[in-house]
């Protein structure tokens, strides 16, 4: 059978109805399968009507189209603007306030610093080479309308409030 694609193009496929695990994922019934110009196995929903069957755009298809169209929009303003950015330096590098947690046993020292997450890792690796034999970096939330400032755990969900320099 005929398959018209969204792309315009037409292949001659096999239909066929859907799985479950395809009906499920694409709230269709009937399938075509072909194989493409590079012998890789291809499959599409599809919908029949009176000139064959048409590719049904699903929802999340169609938004992976246009966002694959609109990241490879190429403009003289957007030329423009990267090399603006290049000439004054390039993205900024975003710093935020890191508390390193390190010591040996079960005892340990808080150290603030404001820094970039590399510069937080390496501090931390600092520590625990110094002698220290761990280090736990901990990023600092600011307080919003909503939530009470606090720090959390890097990599992991653990949260508590900010520490007291002594």
């Amino acid at each position: 059978m005929k398959v018209t694609l969204t792309n315009g193009t037409t292949v001659k496929a096999t239909i066929k109805k859907a799985t479950a695990e395809e009906s499920a994922r694409w709230g269709f019934l009937k399938m075509a399968h072909w194989n493409d110009d590079n012998g890789m196995a291809c499959s599409v929903p599809v919908t029949k009507t009176q000139d064959g069957y048409v590719e049904v755009v699903t929802i999340s298809r169609a938004a992976s189209l246009m966002g694959r169209k609109g990241g490879k929009s190429k403009s003289d303003a957007k030329a423009s603007a990267a090399r603006e950015n290049g000439r004054k330096g390039g993205r900024p590098v975003e710093r935020k306030t890191y508390w390193i947690l390190s010591g040996e046993g079960d005892r340990g020292t808080w150290k603030r610093h404001i820094t970039t997450p590399r510069g937080a890792s390496m501090r931390a690796t600092k520590e625990r080479c110094g002698g220290d034999r761990w280090a736990q970096i901990w990023e600092e939330i600011p307080e919003t309308h909503t939530v009470r400032a606090h720090i959390r755990r890097v990599g992991y969900s653990d949260t508590r409030d900010i520490p007291t320099i002594e």
